[in-house]
């Protein structure tokens, strides 16, 4: 009778099923899961429904390695973007197709900042976390790295520190560890966009000016990213963001300020520059192996930050690992002023960078004259007519070259400039007494 139980009992016909688990840590961007060299990749399989003989053995291959028997969670070393693919097997022989997962290595997760060439600290800026650099590490003035610092060398002047370990090796960094080109074409395919009300999408660049943007989460494609005069764009889920142009954000603005950092992963396909400047505020995951990196004029950001090139310069500008962002840092000490910086109304450099400012870089007028009670900026054409004017308002930013502070304006023209010659006029005044200033510069579009 037993025997007969047995031939009637239905036969085990179906394969189980695996799972591919990615630990920590580790974050999802564009569809691609990001790992660092230590992040456990872990297999599980089950073998279910009636009949099932249960699971025998499970097999993976990364990249066009050969399977072998799974036995434990193991890690990918190398740095770039790899196919993980695993197969189970059950008692009965059954096999089931190769479930694949996509994933990318790289270090961005362990670090605050990362640089494919050069990493320059200047100034009082801060680097709150580790730093790395394919090239060297140059610190000066009152510059500080904390956690630690690796570049081909690191370099300290005046009275800059590194905390933590220094290490002097070349090249550590795979340059373009992700492959930007297919996820740009992707998000520009497929993306939520529309949710953008359309005042703020001008020629396909994301453009906030004295307002206040709620952004639902998504996959958005933009051409470039402006914000300024104090706009405030916040997430209201977690969103990647694909940029084809310049990224500025200035005057006070801010990009998720209120974070957490890991809502936003930015990733930039572009040679063109970021910039974060004048109060500017950013807390995300970004990724930008062939753009610099500028943070200058009480600058804040937090999260991972990887780019071809970075430069923090002047007083207060921080880039702080995690999701919050770093305490501002205020250019007025208890008595208001930086002791040592001159606050003497009398003008000192005035310039517009960069010059001639081209493929989109917006034009930054540079404006010292201490403190003032009014900075004026109006831009002539060459025939005379006015085509810009801006009234500065609040303190200057105590920027320091790593040659001593000295008090500075800095306001960065938004909108779409047409190629030309330019002159401008500043006017600065205080108590009944006027600095005046002329120039010009050039725009290529």
């Amino acid at each position: 009778m037993a025997s007969l139980f047995a031939l009637m009992r239905p036969g085990d016909s179906t394969a189980p099923v695996s799972t591919i688990a990615v630990g920590k840590p580790a974050f999802d961007a564009f569809g691609l899961k990001v790992l660092t060299p230590g992040t456990l990749i872990s297999v599980s399989a089950l073998d279910e429904g009636v009949g099932a003989s249960g699971v025998d053995k499970i097999f993976c291959a990364v990249d066009s390695g050969e399977f072998t028997e799974y036995t434990e969670p193991f890690t990918i070393t190398a740095q770039g973007e790899h196919i993980v693919s695993c197969r189970s097997e059950d008692k009965a022989g059954n096999v089931e197709l190769a479930k694949e997962q996509r994933a990318a290595v790289m270090l961005l997760e362990s670090e605050a900042v990362e640089s494919a060439t050069d990493l320059a600290v200047s100034g009082t800026a801060d680097i709150t976390g580790a730093a790395r650099a394919n090239a060297a590490i140059t610190l000066n003035g009152s510059a500080k790295i904390t956690s630690g610092a690796t570049g081909s060398d690191v370099i300290l002047k005046g009275k800059a520190a590194v905390t933590g370990e220094v290490t002097k090796a070349a090249d550590t960094l795979l340059a373009e560890p992700i492959a930007l080109g297919p996820l740009a074409q992707a998000a520009a395919a497929l993306n939520d966009n529309g949710l953008v009300p359309a005042q703020y999408l001008q020629n396909g660049i994301l453009t906030v000016s004295s307002a206040k943007l709620e952004l639902p989460g998504g996959t958005y494609y933009f051409k470039g990213i402006d914000l300024a005069e104090g706009a405030l764009v916040v997430l209201k889920g977690n969103a990647d963001i694909m940029v084809e142009g310049p990224v500025s954000v200035s005057g006070g603005s801010a990009l998720n300020a209120g974070g957490p950092a890991a809502r936003l992963k930015l990733f930039v396909n572009s040679e063109l520059p970021m910039a974060l400047s004048g109060g500017g505020k950013a807390a995300a995951y970004v990724y930008a192996p062939h753009s610099a990196l500028k943070l200058s004029g009480n600058a804040l950001a937090s999260g991972h930050w990887f780019a071809k090139s970075v430069e923090l310069s002047g007083n207060g500008n921080a880039i702080q690992s995690g999701d919050s962002l770093p305490a501002a840092v205020s250019a007025f000490g208890v008595s208001g002023l930086l002791p040592s910086a001159d606050a003497a109304f009398r003008l000192g450099e005035v310039y517009v960078f960069p010059n001639p400012a081209k493929a989109g870089a917006r034009p930054v007028f540079h404006i010292e004259t201490g403190i003032a009670d009014s900075v004026k900026v109006l831009v002539y054409t060459v025939a005379g007519q006015i085509v810009h004017e801006r009234a500065l308002t609040g303190p200057p930013a105590a920027l320091n070259d790593g040659n001593g502070f000295s008090y500075a304006y800095e306001y960065a023209w938004a909108g779409h400039i047409p190629s030309g010659v330019y002159y401008y006029l500043v006017e600065a005044a205080k108590a009944g007494q006027k600095l005046k200033k002329t120039g010009k510069f050039a725009v290529v579009r």
